[in-house]
């Protein structure tokens, strides 16, 4: 009987084990993708501000010559 109980527990553990490992697997994919996706967003924020910073200078730029003129 203790060894039938012994088998059964370790059935389940194994079971257990791959259930576990498949939602360790999703969540890594989950985790990689959100890495992606912020180091993509990093990415958008930085362009818009070298934008706005072109933006600006070229509007000072604009600014100095009508007060030069």
């Amino acid at each position: 009987m203790k060894e039938a109980t012994a088998i059964n527990v370790q059935v389940h553990v194994e079971e257990f084990k791959k259930e576990l490992s498949k939602e360790v697997m999703t969540m890594t994919c989950e985790v990689g993708r959100l890495q992606r996706e912020r180091q993509m967003l990093e990415q958008q924020i930085a362009d818009l501000f070298a934008f706005f910073a072109k933006q600006r200078a070229e509007m000072v730029r604009s600014q100095k010559r009508a007060t030069n003129e």
